[in-house]
């Protein structure tokens, strides 16, 4: 019996695991015909049927395309995905501003905007989620088809799919807030929030391989805070308590400068921004560029030494996972270019002898692909788990 799809206005239509996953398939392979995605499923051929059904009937995929297969020598129907059917918003939260895209199925971004946070941490939680709302509001003026919001944002975040509260967010000033339900409530959209790097680090999985099951890798951020994040065999690496990896302070040197929580020799101790800024004597991380760049010692120095930190901190990283990827991004790439001979050498230090070879992509992104990757990430929850509002 085929599945009754429930697509009201503004909602994600309910579909049975098989389709879930039959829709994952074709978004991540493109077009297929029904034999290849039964076989590729593990399901039966009725059984797709059913699936494929559902999907056709909400609008996911359509039909018509044939391809000439050379095994059979005759021509097959295929399906492909529709990405314009539905689309979802992301938005990426600093203490600043409100960065928002809208994407479709296949990630691309159709809408853009931001929107200035006028309140300092504590940011007002009632200000966020009227300026979020505004934005959602416009932008379904002009594509009704929204049905999922995606928010990202630095900080610890617990709970249940749609019923996410959002802890310890240093920058934003919050801690116990329960943004997934406010942001619901107000707009009416099923809303999924994460950590900021655990969302980007899923984003360009998907973007650099697919949903492929076969990929490992890893995310660094660098810049204001350190973050990482991990890709394992295809998935996301959540944790016992659906957290990112902590390896911001990580031991570098024990007679290295103290950190803002009290470690000395830390990774973060050398490698954010502020550190950068304050082991080179300058007024802030530009600054201490502009000076390094210069050829100022102590300047050239501090980024030296951040250099280092971030290479123990890779080959560490890969030591621990095996990644065959390592992306690093961040607002404080400057340390790339400014250090990347010490780079190697903290990497040679933080790995050992035998570690697998793996390629280091540096990336630099704005808040725009960080709201997009909101975005992705709302978007997989409504492939693989559903509706969850």
């Amino acid at each position: 019996m085929s599945t009754v799809l429930d697509v009201r206005a503004g909602g994600w239509p309910e579909l049975q695991a098989t389709a879930r996953a039959a829709l994952q398939l074709v978004l991540r392979n493109g077009p297929l015909g029904r034999s290849e995605m039964a076989r590729m499923l593990g399901v039966s051929r009725a059984n797709l049927t059913r699936a494929t059904r559902d999907l056709l009937a909400a609008g996911l995929v359509t039909e018509g395309a044939t391809e000439l297969r050379a095994s059979t020598g005759r021509p097959i129907e295929l399906l492909e995905p529709v990405p314009g059917a539905y689309h979802f918003v992301g938005v990426k939260l600093t203490g600043e501003a409100i960065y928002a895209a809208v994407v479709d199925l296949s990630g691309a971004v159709v809408l853009s905007a931001e929107m200035p946070i006028t309140s300092s941490a504590p940011v007002d939680v009632a200000e966020v989620v009227e300026s979020v709302a505004s934005l959602v509001d416009d932008f379904r003026s002009r594509i009704p088809t929204l049905v999922g919001l995606g928010v990202s944002l630095a900080g610890t975040i617990s709970g249940l799919p749609g019923r996410e509260i959002v802890y310890e967010s240093t920058y934003i000033g919050w801690d116990g807030v329960p943004l997934a339900e406010l942001l619901g409530a107000r707009t009416g959209l099923a809303v999924a929030v994460d950590n900021d790097v655990q969302a980007l680090t899923l984003a360009e999985s998907i973007s650099i391989h697919g949903h492929s099951s076969e990929l490992t890798m890893a995310l660094i951020t660098v810049g204001v805070g350190i973050g990482v994040g991990f890709i394992a065999e295809g998935s996301l690496l959540r944790g016992a308590h659906g957290r990112p990896g902590k390896l911001s302070h990580l031991l570098v040197d024990t007679g290295g400068p103290l950190c803002d929580r009290g470690h000395r020799g830390c990774v973060s101790s050398y490698l954010t921004n502020a550190s950068i800024a304050r082991n080179a004597g300058a007024p802030d991380h530009a600054a201490a560029s502009t000076a390094a760049r210069a050829g100022d010692p102590r300047a050239a120095a501090a980024f030296q030494e951040a250099g280092t930190a971030l290479g123990v901190l890779i080959g560490t990283v890969v030591d621990a996972t095996d990644p065959g990827l390592v992306v690093l991004t961040g607002d404080g790439l400057a340390v790339h270019a400014l250090a990347e001979p010490q780079i190697s050498e903290g990497i040679a230090r933080g790995r050992s002898w035998d570690a697998g070879a793996f390629t280091l992509d540096v990336r630099a992104f704005d808040f725009s692909e960080w709201a997009r990757a909101a975005a992705v990430m709302s978007i997989n929850r409504a492939v693989t788990q559903g509706r969850t509002r």
